[in-house]
């Protein structure tokens, strides 16, 4: 998943004097970090394409840095992302008119809604797949880690492992089944299927 910007970029950004505010810096930067997963998640519900979806975290989070004096520390951080996040991918719905498939106003409202109320079983599958991911052996990890937290691609990850193409798709299959099985049944376990 991408990441809008690093650290020292937004903390650059928020020291330059065209954006400041009586916000707090760091509190927004532990937010949005904190969020991060969520709110692209969110997009990328909405949109399909990961490449719309990071231009729109992008803009989502200089959306959230302009308008974070207007936040209120009481309420959600995320429901508040979320909502600027809708109106930020209204938008470029609305640039994008000359794609070929667009959802419907009432549609895409109705996508929006169910993405939000899915957040909290979302995070709970997310901390189920990391228990999964644990229990693994130590190769397995090493080949999720190398493809997916590196991102390298397939012809790299069989160069590197020493292993063929054929085997390294075959090897992720197995895995992606075996963690799917695992996070469904701890779902079951914990009554929230």
């Amino acid at each position: 998943m991408p990441i809008a910007a690093s650290k020292n970029e937004m903390e650059a950004a928020i020291m330059d004097p065209a954006n400041r505010t009586q916000a707090n810096p760091r509190e927004f930067i532990r937010l949005l970090m904190e969020n991060e997963r969520r709110i692209y998640a969110y997009i990328r519900t909405l949109l399909g394409n990961a490449t719309d979806a990071d231009d729109v975290l992008q803009e989502t989070s200089i959306l959230l840095w302009d308008k974070f004096s207007e936040f209120d520390q009481d309420s959600s951080f995320i429901a508040w992302s979320f909502k600027i996040a809708y109106f930020t991918v209204q938008n470029f719905r609305r640039k994008q008119g000359r794609c070929k498939v667009v959802f419907s106003n009432s549609t895409f409202e109705v996508i929006a809604e169910k993405s939000t109320q899915m957040v909290p079983v979302l995070d709970q599958r997310h901390e189920l797949l990391n228990s999964c991911i644990e229990k693994l052996s130590v190769p397995d990890k090493q080949l999720l880690r190398m493809r997916y937290e590196m991102d390298a691609s397939i012809e790299s990850t069989a160069e590197q492992s020493g292993r063929t193409k054929q085997a390294i798709y075959n090897a992720l299959s197995r895995l992606r089944s075996t963690l799917f099985e695992c996070v469904n049944r701890a779902m079951t376990t914990e009554g929230l299927a």
